[in-house]
């Protein structure tokens, strides 16, 4: 493949691969002006990821702590927690496998 001024000048797109002139303005610009767009999307996607997890998260809480509150002070004592405590521990379990998402695999 023999290299022309036309071959170096051409820039490809780091999105499509689509090739580009960067010495036509409006070519130049459209990949700048579609990486932020792509940025504005990732970031809108983290932020929505974010909020989702909160949701699930806050939904298992209530339901570990409604589950333990079920329970008699007898089970409770037996597996070592006393009903003051209950939204401790949960939010305590909460936290390590949020830490370390893995932690219920190894067992």
């Amino acid at each position: 493949m023999t290299r022309t001024l036309a071959n170096m000048m051409l820039v490809r797109s780091p999105l499509t691969n689509a090739p580009y002139s960067p010495d036509k303005a409006g070519d130049f610009l459209l990949p700048r002006l579609t990486l932020v767009a792509v940025d504005a999307l990732a970031a809108v996607g983290e932020r929505f990821g974010r909020a989702m997890h909160a949701i699930e998260r806050r939904g298992q809480r209530r339901e570990a702590i409604r589950e333990l509150r079920a329970l008699d002070d007898r089970i409770l004592s037996d597996i070592g927690v006393h009903r003051s405590q209950i939204v401790d521990v949960v939010d305590a379990a909460l936290d390590r496998r949020d830490a370390d998402p893995f932690s219920a695999v190894r067992t």
